[in-house]
């Protein structure tokens, strides 16, 4: 579905274990994203550790 829509994962490189963002006391689900078309290119995606939430956030800086 990602692909026929021309969207992707902007975290895809990460290793996947630093992106796992639920739950946050014990994060070990990835279920958390940010989707980018192919045009777009992140340079930098972080899952800042902050337990406000049950979910962690996901960052990115995104340049076209």
């Amino acid at each position: 579905m990602l692909y026929q829509a021309k969207l992707r994962d902007a975290a895809a490189y990460m290793d996947p274990e630093l992106a796992y963002t639920f739950a946050s006391d014990n994060p070990h689900q990835k279920i958390d994203y940010i989707l980018i078309s192919y045009d777009l290119r992140a340079v930098d995606v972080q899952v800042p550790l902050s337990t406000a939430s049950d979910h962690f956030p996901v960052v990115a800086v995104i340049y076209k």
